[in-house]
C-alpha cells in the first residue's frame, strides 16, 4: 500500500485518542482519519483497518488527480455543457471515476429506509469496504476526504468543496 502523506497533522491511533484532542488541534487531524475512527465499536465496522482504509484514499485521491488533468481540457473547450463551471465539471469527474474505476455506487436499497443501525452506510468506511457502496450520508464524506488527502496543497477539488479552512 502507499504511505500516507504525514505533516504537521495529529495521528490519532483510536477513536479515545481523537476525543482526547483539544478542540483547537481538531483541525490538524486529518478529516478521513477521523471519520474512520469515529466507526470504531459501531456495528458494520467490525472490520475496519484505519490505516489500510486512508492508503486507498490516498491511491484514489492520485487515480483521480491523474484522470481529471487528462480530461480537464474538456471543460475548456465546452465549459457551457458544464454550466460554465469547473467545480461542476470536477464533481461530475469525480462521481464518473469514482463509479468507473473503483465501483462506489449509492445503496439503492437505503434510497427510502431512514436506519442508522449499520455504520457502512453512514461513515465513508462502507465505500472503502468490498461492498462499496454508500448513502446520502457517507457520499460527502468521501469526496470531502478525497479532496483533504490528495489535493490539500494544490486546491483541486477544495476549490468545489466550501469548509471553513479555505484560503
Amino acid at each position: 500500500m502507499a504511505k500516507v502523506p504525514v505533516g504537521s497533522s495529529l495521528e490519532p491511533k483510536s477513536l479515545r485518542e481523537l476525543l482526547a484532542i483539544s478542540p483547537d488541534q481538531l483541525g490538524r487531524v486529518d478529516i478521513a482519519r477521523a471519520n474512520l475512527l469515529c466507526a470504531e465499536g459501531l456495528p458494520g465496522a467490525e472490520d475496519v483497518n484505519v490505516n489500510r482504509y486512508l492508503s486507498i484514499l490516498y491511491l484514489w485521491a492520485k487515480r483521480i488527480e491523474v484522470l481529471t488533468g487528462k480530461h480537464l481540457d474538456g471543460f475548456h473547450r465546452n465549459p457551457d455543457q458544464y454550466e460554465n463551471s469547473e467545480a461542476y465539471w470536477r464533481t461530475l469527474a469525480l462521481t464518473t471515476v469514482l463509479r468507473k474505476e473503483f465501483n462506489v455506487r449509492y445503496k439503492m436499497e437505503r434510497i427510502d429506509q431512514e436506519d442508522w443501525s449499520d455504520s457502512r452506510d453512514i461513515l465513508i468506511h462502507g465505500l472503502l469496504g468490498p461492498n462499496r457502496t454508500g448513502t446520502c450520508t457517507s457520499l460527502p464524506g468521501l469526496s470531502r476526504t478525497l479532496g483533504s488527502l490528495g489535493w490539500r496543497g494544490k486546491g483541486e477539488f477544495d476549490k468545489m468543496i466550501p469548509s471553513r479552512d479555505m484560503n
